[in-house]
This record gives C-alpha cells, structure tokens and sequence, in this order.
C-alpha cells in the first residue's frame, strides 16, 4: 500500500497569494515510510541544535522566511537556511518518491479553490496509482485544516463514487472517475518531528512560489521536478 502526504499553500490573502496549491509525494508504506523518516530525523541532528530538537518539525515558511521557534534570523542567515531546504529538496529524489501537486488561481471563495487544487491533485495521485502500482491501492494523508476539512473529505467522496455524474466540465474529460486506487476517507494529521507531512509541506510551498514566477524557488523545483507526475491530455498530449 502507498501512502500519500498532502499539505496546501497559497489559502492566506488573495492579493500576496494568488495560487491555492495542494502538493505532496507518494511513499510505499512498507520499503520506503521507515527509511524516510529516518532520513528527516538525520537532518534533524546534524542542522537543528540538539537543545532545540525534542519536538522540532520543519516548516517551510519558516525556514525560508526566518521565524518560529527555532530560525531567527540574528542566528540563523539565509544561506544556512538554504542549506537545509536544499536537503529537503533531495528528499524525493533520494528516495525515489514521485511528487504530485494540483493548483487553481485564486477566486473570491477561497475553500472551493481548495478544494478544486485537491481534486486535481488527486486525479494526478489516481493516475500514477493506475500506471505504476496497478496491484496497490493508497490513503492520503492531508495536513489537518478543521476549517477546509469537510471540504476535503467532500470532495474525495465526491470522486470516488460510482455512481457519479460529473458536472465539472473540466473533470468530465477525465478517463479517470470514479477512482477506484485512492480509499477510505483522507486521514487528517498534524506535523509530528518525523512525519512526512513535513516533505510535503517543503513541495507545497516551494512549487506556489515557483507558480508565482518566484524564481528564487526554481532550483529547488528544478531538483524534484523529474520526480513529478504529470497527467497528460491523450488527445492535446499538454499537461492537464
């Protein structure tokens, strides 16, 4: 089985952020979870100061911005920063973790942009489980959001019922409905030190600014990006 780790970004204002992302990698539970844990809790030890590190969880934000609990900026300058985003970037690739996101231009409702970036991140997630994993199935994991979390669970139902009928023009092009690789309700989780959560958080974060023309973010998506599932139109052959 897979598990999926999903976190969003881009739900803050409007006018700083105009692209609602949900992003994340795929991870086999069995050969690949304990490794990857593993790996975070290193970069845990050899950058964060071992007084600092009981409870520590990487946050994007924060480690590219300054802040929290840990990453002041009078100790802790941009380039050491950068190191460990660096670090984080590689994770995917080292590991050989297939990356998936799904984005929707900010309108004036923002939980229905989110919603609309998890469901195109869940049709990416639906593909891969089909061309890759045919004999698996998968559960996503999504950064616990009380406010959006009926949303969410609204809208993996909505995709996974048989009997559906898509409204959505868009998703009516879909040769993918109703899944039948993605189960169960999404399991809601927080950040814990070595979740994976926290991977997922890095590629959220990175992959909106990239969406932004931030070009300051390119060389971190430039290291995941052939590690990216993209569904491709069968008719156009551009990303969908």
């Amino acid at each position: 089985m897979r598990l999926v780790y999903l976190d969003e970004a881009g739900i803050g204002r409007a006018s700083q952020e105009p692209v609602v992302i949900v992003a994340g990698v795929i991870v086999h539970a069995d050969r690949t979870l304990a490794s990857v844990e593993e790996h975070i809790a290193g970069i845990v030890k050899r950058y964060i100061p071992s007084d600092q590190q009981h409870g520590f969880v990487f946050h994007a934000k924060e480690l590219f911005n300054g802040g929290g609990n840990v990453f002041d900026r009078t100790k802790w300058p941009l380039y050491r920063r950068l190191e460990i985003a660096d670090e984080l970037a590689k994770i995917p690739n080292l590991f050989e973790l297939p990356v998936v996101y799904g984005d929707k231009k900010r309108s004036n409702v923002v939980s229905n942009d989110h919603m609309v970036a998890f469901a195109r991140c869940a049709v990416c997630i639906e593909a891969y489980m089909r061309n890759e994993c045919d004999d698996e199935v998968c559960l996503l994991v999504v950064e616990d959001n009380a406010e959006h979390r009926s949303w969410i669970r609204a809208a993996q139902q909505y995709l996974q019922n048989r009997l559906m009928d898509p409204v959505d023009e868009e998703m009516s092009k879909v040769p993918l409905l109703p899944f039948r690789k993605i189960r169960e309700d999404p399991l809601f989780a927080g950040k814990s030190p070595l979740s994976v959560l926290q991977v997922a958080d890095f590629c959220a974060y990175v992959w909106k600014r990239k969406l932004m023309n931030d070009a300051r973010y390119d060389r971190f998506c430039d290291v995941m990006d052939n590690r990216v599932v993209r569904l491709v139109d069968a008719d156009t052959n551009q990303p969908f």
